[in-house]
This record gives C-alpha cells, sequence and structure tokens, in this order.
C-alpha cells in the first residue's frame, strides 16, 4: 500500500489494524476496501527511554496516516484510474463495434498476465463488452459492446468485469460519463385516423415522445407549420384536433405539422424538430336524402327523392331505392310507390 504522513488526526478506519507494540508492525485486520479507497488511522508511539541514568521519562506523539488500498488500475496518460475512482472513462451510447482503447491494465509490483475472468456467483459481470489486447508488455482494456449505455443524471451508468492476474481475480468498475447529447423525438413521423372522427379536447390522436439527455430536463413543445394551425398540442406533447375540426377524406386527405421541442436543464439547452404527416383513412358513409320539392298531396303529386353519397367522389355510385318496410315502416308507407332506379316518388293511395 502507498503509505503518506497525514497533518489531518483521522482514526475512522482503526478499528480495521493492528499493530505490534514491539515491532510498530501495521497489519490489516478487518475487511479491505476497493482499489483506490483511503484507509486512515492515528498511531500513536511512546517512549519510556531513560536518559543519563535518571528516571524514565515518557514521551507520547500522535500521527495520522494514510494508506491507499492497491488493486488492479487503469492507467490513462500516466494517472491511476482505480475501481473506485469518480471519473468515467467511457462515454455514455458508445458503440465499441470498432474497438476503444481504454487504458492499461496495472497492478503494483506484478509482471503477470492480465486475462478477463469469470465472476463470484451472484455478481454483476460485463466481461463480454470488453477484450485485452497485448502490445508488448501493456495489457490494454479495450471497450467492443454495442452501446455503453445510457446516463439520464440519476444514476452513472457503469460496466463491472473482472481481471485476473497472479492468480487473483479483481473486480474493476468501468463508469460511463454523461455527455451533453441533443434531445430526441422517437414517435412516429406518420399517423392515421378515420374521418368522420370528432375528437374532443382530450382526445388526443398523436403522443409526442422524447428521449430527453437529462431526467432534470424540462420540456416544451409546440408545433409550426403546414397545417398547425387546425390543431393543439398540450404541455406533455399530446396533439389533438381543435375544437369543431373533423376529418373529411373527401374534402383532406392528409395534414402536416412539425413538432418542435426543447429541453432545458443545468448542463445545457437542446432542441429537435419533427415532421409529422396525418392521413385520413376513406370510410364509407351513409349517404344523405333531401326532397326536391315541399311534399304537397292534392290527389297523385309526383316528387324527385335524390340521393347524395360523400364518397361518390371516389368514382361513379349508383343508388337502389325502395319504401321502407317491415318494422321501419312509417304509417302512410302503403300509400306510395317509388321508382327503384330514379327515386320519383308517386302517390298511389
Amino acid at each position: 500500500a502507498l503509505v503518506t504522513a497525514d497533518d489531518e488526526a483521522d482514526s475512522a478506519d482503526n478499528h480495521l489494524f493492528s499493530i505490534d507494540a514491539n515491532t510498530g508492525q501495521i497489519t490489516l485486520t478487518g475487511a479491505a476496501k476497493n482499489g483506490g479507497e483511503v484507509y486512515r488511522i492515528n498511531i500513536e508511539v511512546t517512549d519510556t527511554t531513560s536518559i543519563g541514568g535518571g528516571p524514565p521519562e515518557t514521551v507520547t506523539d500522535t500521527q495520522a496516516f494514510t494508506f491507499v488500498q492497491e488493486g488492479v488500475y487503469l492507467s490513462i496518460d500516466g494517472t491511476r484510474h482505480y475501481t473506485a475512482s469518480d471519473a468515467g472513462v467511457i462515454d455514455e451510447n458508445t458503440d465499441g463495434t470498432t474497438p476503444l482503447n481504454i487504458g492499461v491494465l496495472a497492478l503494483i509490483g506484478s509482471t503477470g498476465v492480465f486475462t478477463l475472468a469469470e465472476a463470484p456467483e451472484g455478481e454483476v459481470n460485463d466481461n463480454a463488452e470488453f477484450n485485452i489486447l497485448i502490445d508488448g508488455s501493456d495489457y490494454i482494456l479495450r471497450y467492443t459492446g454495442s452501446d455503453s449505455g445510457d446516463y439520464d443524471g440519476a444514476e452513472p451508468a457503469s460496466k463491472v468485469i473482472h481481471v485476473a492476474v497472479d492468480g487473483t481475480t479483481y473486480a474493476y468498475t468501468v463508469l460511463v460519463s454523461n455527455i451533453n447529447e441533443d434531445v430526441r423525438i422517437t414517435s412516429d413521423a406518420a399517423v392515421m385516423v378515420d374521418e368522420g372522427l370528432h375528437f374532443a379536447a382530450n382526445d388526443p390522436f398523436y403522443q409526442t415522445i422524447v428521449d430527453k439527455d437529462h431526467v432534470d430536463a424540462v420540456i416544451t413543445y409546440a408545433i409550426s407549420g403546414g397545417d398547425s394551425a387546425l390543431f393543439d398540442i398540450d404541455a406533455n406533447g399530446a396533439v389533438t384536433f381543435k375544437v369543431g375540426t373533423t376529418p373529411d377524406f373527401e374534402t383532406k386527405s392528409s395534414y402536416s405539422f412539425t413538432v418542435d421541442v426543447a429541453s432545458t436543464h443545468a448542463s445545457g439547452n437542446a432542441a429537435a424538430t419533427q415532421a409529422v404527416t396525418i392521413t385520413v383513412t376513406d370510410v364509407n358513409e351513409a349517404p344523405t336524402l333531401t326532397l326536391a320539392d315541399d311534399v304537397l298531396l292534392p290527389g297523385a303529386t309526383v316528387i324527385d327523392i335524390i340521393a347524395a353519397d360523400p364518397d361518390a367522389v371516389m368514382g361513379s355510385h349508383s343508388y337502389a331505392f325502395s319504401v321502407a318496410g317491415g318494422v321501419e315502416a312509417a304509417a302512410d308507407n302503403h300509400l306510395f310507390n317509388i321508382d327503384s332506379t330514379t327515386g320519383q316518388l308517386t302517390l298511389i293511395g
């Protein structure tokens, strides 16, 4: 272990050590910490030597020492990075398809061969995302996974590997660092709605989905361009037709607008846009009936019934007319006849 004198008295870890009262040899008797972590202890030395034949004089001195727990570390640009280091060594969302060199594996006093090892039962092991490149006497740890994970500001992402050297297996945690990414819109850019649907103000047909860079980010939404005047977007990114607007295929078969998203948080601002297309689906709607003239019945008066189908614009349509019978028959249906082809209504009763 690396030992240094420490002017700050701190006996927090005294209980983890024992000392030989005669030789001063210090032994770790408690649980070892992780590599790179610090022990702080106070050592008291008492001198009871007799000077000049006189009675012994008791002199006591107390000194604080700092011990650094050794272990496997990565040497990066000459700096030791132990598993307890708070510095990330891989950026979030890193693609290691092309291997990324992280650092050189090392252990104080060792000239052994470093290999990736199995983890003890029940422990996390991400060795499958790493390999070790031997370059002369250097053992270079490389990231080879497809995605290093996402740092969302809540918990640091990390990868845990196990390295064997000199017959001992060491766990080493590779931390993943946060980078300031652009906010991303991940919802679909194309949506289909049936014509004739009456959307209420609280009945969205489209939900903006955002992958934000930071868990504390504040997201704001807006829509612009194209047909945006016909739509509303709320504080959660839900888009609705404005009240009173009903999609009609025969009138307008598609709509378009752009969703604008802004992300604001302590580490910076980001923005994203997405063009959205709404396709209106044609539905076979029931025709409506209108009377050509007022219904007057002085004898056998002829009335022309005109049928109109909103789907008629899509091609030729034909109609079949009849006086309703069965449960739908009105009281005077038996007094009339209708031409099934032309819709001409004749009083026969």
